[in-house]
């Protein structure tokens, strides 16, 4: 009960909803005042600093050894002072109390004193750049393809193709199925094989009937192995088609047209074939030109030609899936919400543009420069950058807001040793 709740408050605080995540954690110290981690996380939530000193207390008490700990309850004293007496361990259920509804006011109605913001805002506006890569922030020709300094593509497929269309994924699960079935016949060509080879026989098949047949079990096992490696191929198709990548329609293009050729081939040779057979019929060449005729040769062209004719048809009707114009990456920051920006942050990050990411958590520090979340998302951004000096004066101010936050401390640790190995 009490780890789900953890890891609830833990995901709220990472997510910037301190609120829920105080309460939350406060829940777990109610139901487990042993619990260091919940300690710990809450005390980067709570505001007052007797509160903050409390649970930095409480997990000294449970751990003398937590250097975080230390170090917030260190950074505490030097800022607000020692507390007049030594107190015991905290009542759990204490920290909440202080943030629950309350009809009589508090003693001291002044909030607490917060940090002064100036540093951090001005790390905050950034230079501008002419035509920026949205990934290192490095300056590049408009015309540009790649950045030249990190080698990420700068062109991105235009608007209106974001979605793949049905016939590219119909294409790509067709290819999917031909991988699985190929897959299968090679799985049952070998069991039958190692069933042959250890009873001699197989239904009503033995081994002499392969000698005699000119079938030899080497032979099989290589059509086994190519039934494989084809299915798989196929399955590597299928996947790139659904992930719109050309070289997989390219590929797959060349195949369905070599298919395309063979079952012509095939069609011709089928109805030479028939003319011959119902030549040889009572009734001599006229047989050929009978209804029998034409139906047997329209069998033989819908069976065979008809899903070649399908598939052509798909790959032209996705060539714009993989083919779309590409356009230059559109840099633009709008002001919205500081939520919104820090969401759009992490859309960012998660697609690997550390500059856009910068450029949004940039403005919600403007916004809102005392919230922790968007001050350590920022600071991560700059260490991403290399740029170490932005980075450690937003993370230090970060550690003055919220000095006792876990993932801030290991974030300004990780900026030292980052700098340090490039120098």
């Amino acid at each position: 009960m009490t780890d789900n709740l953890l890891e609830q408050g833990i995901s709220a605080a990472l997510t910037g909803r301190r609120d829920e995540a105080r309460a939350l954690l406060s829940q777990v110290v109610e139901a487990d005042d042993r619990n260091e981690q919940a300690w710990l996380w809450l005390s980067g939530l709570v505001e007052d600093p007797e509160d903050i000193r409390t649970c930095l207390e409480n997990v000294l008490h449970l751990n003398p050894g937590n250097v975080k700990a230390q170090h917030g309850l260190a950074w505490l004293e030097q800022r607000h002072g020692l507390r007049p007496t030594t107190a015991a361990v905290a009542d759990p259920a204490s920290v909440q109390a202080q943030h629950a509804p309350n009809d009589t006011p508090p003693a001291d109605p002044s909030p607490p004193e917060k940090p002064d913001p100036a540093g951090v805002l001005a790390v905050a506006e950034l230079p501008p750049i002419e035509d920026p890569c949205p990934y290192c922030g490095a300056a590049t020709p408009p015309d540009a393809r790649r950045c030249s300094s990190c080698g990420k593509q700068l062109m991105v497929q235009a608007e209106g193709h974001e979605k793949r269309s049905r016939a590219l994924t119909t294409l790509g699960v067709l290819w999917g199925i031909g991988g699985v079935l190929s897959l299968l016949g090679a799985a049952l060509t070998f069991a039958a094989l190692i069933a042959l080879q250890r009873n001699g026989s197989l239904s009503v098949f033995t081994m002499a009937d392969l000698r005699r047949a000119g079938v030899s079990i080497a032979s099989l096992q290589g059509r086994t192995l190519g039934g494989v490696l084809y299915g798989l191929i196929q399955l590597a198709i299928a996947r790139g088609l659904l992930r719109r990548r050309r070289w997989a329609w390219i590929v797959s293009a060349a195949l369905q047209a070599l298919q395309f050729l063979a079952t012509l081939c095939l069609v011709l040779s089928f109805t030479v074939v028939l003319r011959m057979a119902l030549g040889n019929l009572p009734g001599g060449t006229s047989r050929s030109g009978s209804p029998l005729g034409s139906v047997l040769l329209a069998l033989i062209v819908l069976l065979l030609v008809l899903p070649q004719v399908v598939s052509l048809l798909l790959l032209f009707f996705s060539y714009g899936d993989v083919f779309a114009p590409m356009q230059r990456l559109a840099l633009r920051v709008g002001v919205l919400s500081p939520a919104t920006h820090y969401d759009n942050g992490l859309d960012y990050k998660n697609r690997g543009m550390w500059y856009m990411a910068a450029q949004e958590w940039a403005t919600a520090v403007r916004q809102a420069p005392h919230e922790p979340n968007f001050l350590h998302a920022l600071g991560l951004a700059f260490l991403q950058l290399k740029q170490f000096d932005r980075a450690r004066i937003t993370l230090d101010f970060a550690l003055q807001v919220a000095p006792a936050d876990a993932g801030i401390v290991d974030s300004r640790a990780l900026v030292d040793r980052m700098e340090k190995r490039k120098g």
